[in-house]
């Protein structure tokens, strides 16, 4: 038996719909839940560390991405030094970027970050590695990020 819970929630202006999705197996009783939970956006500035030059957008964060990824327009407008190429995986397969580094801030934290430019993303991807650096966490219950501590282990 599969029961599905949906639910409204507003959220901004828009309406984001979570999803339960509940599973029964025999005499156990096994919650599996798939939370369509929305995703988390975030005014992000970057900052050129050659010109100084700054760019204020809305960016998505993606606790499962390792780098922070930006696309080549803004990159090039910011003027980012071309470090090296690397191979990641992506959600589309296996691809080449270029390695730059900035200055970003979000809700007041700045840090030097390593970015990912992508020819194929029209949007700013924030990874975990800049999160971690600027000392956030996504809250799974409110969906924003909050401050956490940083480890020296």
């Amino acid at each position: 038996m599969i029961v599905y819970f949906k639910t409204k929630i507003a959220r901004r202006k828009e309406t984001n719909y979570f999803f339960l999705l509940c599973c029964i197996m025999s005499k156990n009783l096994l919650l599996c839940y798939n939370n369509m939970m929305g995703h988390v956006y975030v005014s992000t500035k970057l900052i050129s560390p050659i010109t100084n030059e700054s760019i204020v957008l809305e960016s998505l964060v993606d606790t499962g991405a390792t780098f922070t990824t930006i696309p080549i327009n803004l990159a090039e407008r910011l003027k980012l030094p071309h470090i090296t190429r690397r191979k990641v995986r992506t959600a589309s397969g296996e691809e080449e970027m270029d390695v730059s580094y900035l200055m970003i801030e979000i809700l007041g934290e700045k840090a030097v970050t390593e970015v990912l430019i992508s020819n194929k993303l029209d949007r700013i991807l924030v990874g975990i590695l800049t999160l971690e650096a600027l000392a956030f966490k996504v809250n799974p219950k409110t969906g924003q990020l909050e401050k956490t501590e940083l480890l020296l282990l």
